[in-house]
């Protein structure tokens, strides 16, 4: 019976390894070239990611990460203007941005949507299946016997929180911290460990179940206690800079985000000398 299961395992394995073969291949084949086209010579069309970025002088850096598989992109900043661009991603997919700031913060865009298996996903788009209508919305009860599930999950750590939830009275994601702040084996004095992952949830036979095997990291980090707290006090995620969908035409609608704890964007700003207003340099025509 072992056999067969781990027979049955790596049957799986090999699928979703070709499923993700199969949706990458045009995006593996454009970017051995620096200078990636709109399209293939064959028709396929590459997607892009674009938008604006306020403050831009607070920005360090901008990273992409097709989440699924993760696999990085490659980031244009230009940082006089607080434009970016993600040039040849995937059509039909979704992305998560990640901003570094000068000071020290780090914003993560998270996903909150429910994803089914990629598989089932692809055989119910051959298929032309009509999207499901959304049951009811995600009630208090519904939260309290989240929070319930997760709680009682046994695992390595000692502590677990739900930090945002998101869905509907079917089906749920749920962005959790988990941490381990007592003693380990071969864990040093006053290390902690920490992770950020999504948990998937659905309504079934009555009541919440985590889907198994289906969480994803976000971030991990094993430091001292105190770099850990400085950490969560640093590392804000963001729901606008994730899920970012490019469509099956390679199109995706440019973004304006304002990082969390900075000042709006503004139209102008007052010339240093006159005190008369200036457009920014980014938007000088």
């Amino acid at each position: 019976m072992c056999r067969r299961a781990g027979l049955r395992y790596n049957q799986t394995k090999m699928r979703r390894l070709a499923f993700m073969l199969m949706a990458l291949a045009p995006v593996l084949a454009a970017t051995a070239d620096d200078a990636v086209p709109a399209s293939q010579p064959d028709g396929r069309v590459l997607g892009t990611i674009t938008g604006r970025l306020t403050p831009a002088d607070a920005v360090k850096g901008v990273e992409c990460i097709d989440r699924e598989f993760n696999l990085p992109y490659r980031v244009e900043w230009d940082a006089k203007a607080g434009r970016f661009t993600v040039p040849a991603v995937a059509p039909g997919r979704r992305y998560d941005l990640t901003v570094r700031t000068s000071d020290g913060k780090t914003f993560r865009g998270v996903d909150l949507s429910f994803e089914e298996d990629p598989l089932l996903r692809l055989v119910r788009k051959q298929r032309g299946d009509a999207p499901e209508e959304p049951p009811g919305p995600l009630t208090e009860k519904d939260r309290g016997e989240i929070d319930d599930v997760v709680t009682k999950i046994e695992s390595f750590e000692n502590a677990k929180r739900i930090m945002e939830l998101a869905g509907d009275h079917s089906r749920a994601t749920a962005l959790v911290e988990l941490r381990r702040t007592t003693p380990f084996h071969s864990g040093r004095a006053g290390e902690q460990i920490r992770r950020v992952e999504l948990w998937y949830f659905k309504f079934q036979y009555g009541g919440w179940a985590k889907v198994p095997n289906a969480e994803r990291v976000l971030s991990r980090e094993r430091a001292p206690a105190a770099q850990i707290e400085q950490l969560i006090r640093t590392e804000i995620f963001v729901q606008q800079l994730g899920g970012i969908l490019v469509g099956d035409d390679g199109r995706s609608p440019p973004l304006e985000v304002n990082l969390p704890g900075y000042p709006a964007a503004a139209t102008s700003q007052p010339d240093d000398a006159t005190g008369q207003s200036k457009t920014p340099s980014g938007d000088q025509p």
